[in-house]
């Protein structure tokens, strides 16, 4: 399979589960031992980690997401992202930004996001 298509066919269902409110399920992309770049606080380091952050998303009022896949570089059992997002939030609006995730191939041939780092289009 293309590794864009298959990076949005994985996309497609992260953001179906982010709809659900379903941290486990956003959380599953993820490595054990992945690291999550979150804007304006610390690394979360691991799947438990990065799961909370779901959990917390989603109690701040976090609906939504959007992604797009921009670009994908495959290189060996890496591959690197650049993509866009857009948060719904209830009631304020939403949230536009931008992310580079690097996914690394597993045993069983899938993809696992194993690094992300993110933030939100705003004026500097």
């Amino acid at each position: 399979m293309d590794p864009k298509a298959e990076v949005e066919e994985i996309l497609r269902r992260f953001a179906q589960s982010f709809s659900n409110q379903d941290a486990v399920a956003c959380a599953a992309v993820f490595s054990d031992d992945a690291l999550l770049l979150p804007p304006d606080a610390p690394a979360l380091a691991g799947a438990a980690a990065i799961e909370e952050m779901f959990r917390s998303l989603f109690e701040g009022g976090v609906r939504t997401t959007e992604l797009t896949t921009l670009n994908v570089i495959e290189e060996g059992t890496f591959v690197v992202e650049t993509g866009e997002f857009t948060f719904t939030i209830e009631p304020s609006g939403r949230i536009d930004g931008k992310y580079l995730a690097v996914w690394q191939r597993q045993t069983d041939g899938g993809l696992k996001c194993i690094r992300e780092a993110f933030n939100r289009n705003a004026p500097a």
